[in-house]
């Protein structure tokens, strides 16, 4: 007898859980999602004071070779990116978790671009990068502390031409 009451008191919370975990992820994807919007325009512009308020000090992106990148060397690798309007990225947040800790988001960044080709025609490029970013809370405000790439894939003309995942 006992254990059917236990048995029906886990069940019950399990069902709780599973129509409440989603909530909890909508609201952490509503609660980051204004702050993705000033990463995304601070980055657009290749404003580093702008980037400053969303990254921690001690940021770092690790890229999908393994190999650590500080804020600094981001600022700089942006600062060197040509600027094209044409070049827009779409960020779609895949997952997104808030702990005590902080927050986990699985990030997806999509752009599409024409580039052309030493033969004198234009090939359409999709990349597609794939990337689990860790939030913290300083003083009372999210901040992007770690990014990390688990998964790009780049098409020429419509066909894989690159693939990584870790």
């Amino acid at each position: 007898m006992a254990f059917s009451r236990d048995f029906s008191l886990l069940a019950g919370a399990l069902a709780a859980v599973a129509i409440v975990a989603p909530a909890i992820a909508q609201d952490a994807k509503a609660m980051l999602e204004p702050r993705y919007a000033v990463l995304h325009a601070a980055s657009d512009a290749r404003d580093a004071a702008a980037l400053a308020k969303v990254l921690t000090a001690d940021y770092e992106m690790i890229d999908i070779q393994g190999e650590t990148h500080t804020m600094a060397e981001m600022s700089e690798m942006l600062a060197k990116m040509p600027q094209d309007p044409n070049m827009k990225p779409k960020y779609t947040m895949l997952e997104a978790t808030i702990t005590a800790a902080g927050a986990t988001v699985k990030q997806q960044m999509d752009l599409h671009l024409s580039r052309p080709m030493e033969d004198g025609t234009t090939a359409e490029m999709d990349v597609t990068i794939i990337s689990e970013d860790a939030w913290v809370q300083r003083g009372g405000t999210w901040m992007l502390q770690k990014t990390v790439q688990k998964d790009i894939s780049v098409s020429k003309d419509g066909e894989v031409v690159f693939h990584q995942a870790v």
